[in-house]
């Protein structure tokens, strides 16, 4: 522990509305601290630490590089503009959230009701007048699944395109070939979301050119800028559940549903809205702890 703590000798607290403004205060902090301390330039992997109400959490610079210096006009840039970009339901995406949410019976004649062309915001809130209480929490997931989903046949078109730009050398083609072999046991789904996208290209890439390796939030975020859906950053390791099986991870990301960023704990490929007291401490307080 006494080893631990020497490494630390500078610490800051803030707290924040929200999660934008929460990220773009913890990335100015961290800005300055990089413009000071360019030493942690020939470190492996410098990271911090934040801590908020007895958590503490890891976060690594390699993680966070396309936002230091940069902050708001990248967040505005890979997140903000091609969500506001697609902030409208088409009548097909309608169809596809009633389907998942509702009983069959009961879609043909909602979907007459809400068939046109609307907003996110306005649709959630005149179906949830519509439909019982206990479908609302299954209707926002669905929301944005739906929102953030890539159809097959578009990967199939754009494959050698996307696979291009992720590979500079090595064999492209037998890369694809064993992606499009893995999409063939999916040809029953006519979706599918980035994340498990990403982890298809990452196997891929694991058997056909091991020497390249890429973590998944990486390429994940490659597809999604691919196919202009806006990008997550992965925040921290939330390092008090270390005795699970996997870890758990602290992501920003945009919620369709709210309308704004928000942050949730992904899990493997399980993504969770923040537990609203957790959220509510590390907005009340954040305490970040530099490496010396």
């Amino acid at each position: 522990h006494e080893l631990f703590e020497s490494l630390y000798d500078s610490e800051i607290t803030f707290n924040s509305k929200n999660a934008f403004v929460f990220f773009n205060t913890f990335i100015s902090h961290v800005t300055e601290y990089a413009k000071k301390k360019f030493e942690f330039q020939k470190l492996d992997d410098p990271w911090l630490l934040f801590e908020f109400k007895g958590h503490s959490c890891n976060a690594r610079f390699i993680d966070l590089k396309d936002y230091i210096f940069v902050a708001g006009k990248e967040l505005n840039k890979n997140i903000i503009e091609p969500a506001n970009r697609i902030k409208n339901l088409d009548p097909s995406k309608i169809e596809r959230i009633l389907d998942r949410t509702l009983v069959k019976k009961n879609v043909t004649k909602i979907y007459e009701k809400f068939s046109k062309k609307r907003s996110i915001i306005h649709f959630s809130n005149e179906l949830k007048n519509s439909i019982a209480k206990k479908f609302h929490s299954e209707l926002d997931n669905n929301i944005e699944r739906v929102m953030n989903e890539i159809t097959l046949s578009a990967v199939r078109e754009g494959l050698s395109t996307l696979m291009s730009k992720l590979i500079k050398d090595g064999d492209l083609k037998d890369c694809c070939s064993k992606i499009l072999k893995t999409l063939e046991h999916k040809l029953n789904d006519e979706y599918i979301s980035p994340l498990a996208f990403a982890s298809i290209v990452q196997n891929a890439l694991l058997e056909s050119l091991p020497s390249i390796f890429s973590p998944i939030d990486a390429i994940e975020n490659h597809i999604r800028s691919h196919f202009f859906l806006p990008e997550v950053i992965k925040v921290a390791n939330l390092n008090w559940t270390g005795n699970m099986k996997k870890f758990q991870y602290l992501f920003l990301e945009y919620s369709f549903v709210k309308n704004e960023v928000v942050l949730n704990t992904r899990t493997g490929d399980i993504d969770c809205p923040f537990s609203t007291s957790h959220m509510e401490a590390l907005l009340a307080k954040t305490r970040l702890i530099f490496l010396k």
